[in-house]
């Protein structure tokens, strides 16, 4: 027996015969790697796919943001270029009105030297003028020597109110009445400084107001009370073109500037308050 068992097993041995509980237990184990393996690069290849997709649309949209900041700054510039346009256009529209207004004062004055007779004025209201810049009255002080026109801190009754008349047939020209001096203000013929002395509305006393006063096609009403804001031109300045009235707020002295559109801009605010038919404010 002990002969026969040993041949046996030197046959198996002989045969390469191996044991089949060893053989599937390394069978098992490697398949199991294998399959790990396979799945940990499947999902390798899934996130990088994805990462790709997303560095793919990140740069699609910086793309598109780029874009559209380039089309803002080239929308940014041509909104610029028409406000600056349509600034241009406005200061010649403004300076055309004005030129258009001086070529009918000037038909205005050679139409009433043709007439004999003076021109006739209606009264319209009375006023106060005040400077805004300052917050001063316009007013006219009486003395021996002469009047003197300044701007004063306190409101200082008639002295500080005048009479609107204008010319028939031109509403656009008015006349300044000082109620305390009954003397009309305007432009002297010796210095060309600003004076109240004139006993009549002559040519020399012709004001106009900018349009600011009526925007809205109004004109003075003696029950108005409502203050206006405006610019005060004097028709006779710089030989007959117009000249706006302005003021040295260091001194407070008056003077005529120029007619163009660059004086016009730089000319003081006037605030113009219509008065009751007593000249009292309503």
């Amino acid at each position: 027996t002990t002969t026969t068992t040993t041949t046996k097993k030197d046959n198996n041995q002989t045969m390469g015969v191996t044991s089949p509980s060893k053989k599937n237990y390394s069978s098992g184990s490697t398949s199991t790697s294998d399959g790990a393996n396979l799945f940990q690069n499947a999902g390798n290849k899934q996130q990088i796919s994805k990462y790709t997709q997303q560095e793919q649309h990140l740069s699609v949209l910086s793309s598109n943001l780029e874009e559209l900041q380039y089309m803002g700054n080239s929308i940014g510039s041509e909104l610029q270029g028409h406000n600056e346009l349509l600034n241009g256009m406005e200061g010649h529209a403004e300076d055309l009105i004005d030129q258009t207004k001086m070529v009918v004062r000037r038909a205005d004055r050679i139409s009433q030297r043709s007439i004999w007779r003076s021109v006739k004025s209606d009264f319209k209201c009375w006023v106060m003028l005040q400077h805004l810049p300052s917050n001063r009255y316009l007013t006219v002080l009486p003395h021996r020597t002469g009047n003197t026109v300044s701007l004063e801190e306190d409101f200082r009754s008639d002295s500080a109110i005048f009479g609107v008349y204008t010319r028939q047939k031109s509403e656009s020209t008015i006349g300044l009445l000082n109620k305390c001096t009954n003397r009309w203000m305007g432009q002297s013929m010796l210095f060309g400084s600003i004076a109240c002395s004139a006993s009549r509305f002559g040519y020399r006393e012709e004001w106009e107001l900018d349009d600011a006063i009526d925007q809205n096609n109004e004109e003075f009403e003696l029950d108005d009370s409502i203050a206006r804001n405006t610019k005060m031109l004097c028709c006779c300045a710089n030989g007959g073109q117009g000249g706006w009235l302005n003021v040295d707020e260091t001194s407070g002295a008056f003077r005529i500037a120029d007619f163009d559109i660059e004086s016009k801009n730089k000319a003081p605010v006037w605030s113009v308050v219509v008065l009751d038919d007593e000249g009292k404010s309503g």
